[in-house]
């Protein structure tokens, strides 16, 4: 009797930590921008002019605090860098850039990967050619008016090599 006991329990437990496997929270917004101004995205692109220099992930992250979210930067299937951050808060804006050179047009996409690895969200965009050079919208204010909340972080700027990325920023607001 004890070992049929033994063995609920061990099912029990099982079954109760599957769950922890797929982490939780969600992406509110992954949007694809050229410049975050106020902690918001000043635009939502799907294509940038090849003389654009940086292109921007911009993500929007809820009840993920505890968690390690990456930004990966692939460009057509070649993996170009990965971005790590440490969620701190129920709401938690992040964003990573990339900076571009004129050889990198063609099609990217940006994923966001939860502590779990699973792909939570993804972006496309793809890196116009030289003839597109000065299309991109000149706007740099926020897509979405609201009243800035007070920063209790800011992220560290990366040293990084110019094929890499670099981390702008992360903040929490409520």
């Amino acid at each position: 009797m004890n070992k049929i006991w033994a063995v609920m329990l061990i099912s029990v437990a099982t079954v109760m930590a599957i769950p922890l496997a797929h982490a939780e929270g969600e992406v509110a917004r992954a949007i694809v921008t050229t410049d975050v101004v106020d902690r918001e995205p000043v635009n939502d692109l799907e294509m940038i002019p090849a003389g654009e220099e940086t292109v921007l992930l911009f993500t929007d992250l809820r009840n993920m605090q505890g968690q390690t979210v990456l930004h990966r930067w692939i460009h057509g299937d070649e993996q170009m860098a990965e971005v790590s951050f440490d969620v701190r808060g129920p709401r938690w804006r992040v964003w990573s850039s990339k900076k571009m050179v004129p050889e990198w047009v063609g099609n990217w996409t940006v994923q966001v990967i939860d502590t779990a690895g699973v792909v939570v969200a993804e972006k496309s965009f793809t890196y116009g050619m030289a003839e597109d050079a000065g299309t991109a919208p000149a706007t740099k204010e926020p897509l979405v008016e609201e009243a800035p909340a007070p920063v209790t972080e800011q992220a560290p700027a990366m040293e990084t090599a110019p094929a890499a990325v670099e981390q702008n920023g992360a903040d929490s607001t409520k």
